[in-house]
């Protein structure tokens, strides 16, 4: 599965990360998403380096899984771009879930 990781560099994204490699998540694909400022960064991943994306350009096409610790804001601003491309999504913010 192609799998976006939507604030990787913060403290939750890390913790994310270290469990889909601990419960062998079937991640064809790796992308790190995050703020401008984090953009550029390289992040491990499985014996690879992968590049941090700045989420406000991130083009979602392909990607199949999209798990989300974003802020508040970037997660009402992202988490609709993210499900009108039809992934499936996991988020941690309340009024993003369904009743």
């Amino acid at each position: 599965m192609n799998v976006a990781v939507v604030g990787a560099t913060g403290q939750v994204g890390g913790v994310m990360l270290q469990l889909l490699a601990e419960r062998n998540f079937p991640v064809g694909d790796i992308r790190f998403l995050a703020s401008a400022r984090s953009a550029g960064k390289t992040l491990a991943w499985q014996g690879q380096e992968v590049e941090v994306e700045d989420l406000t350009t991130a083009d979602f096409t392909g990607i199949e899984v999209a798990v989300m610790s974003a802020g508040k804001a970037a997660s009402k601003q992202f988490a609709p771009k993210i499900l009108t491309a039809q992934q499936c999504s996991f988020h941690r913010r309340r009024f993003l879930r369904q009743p």
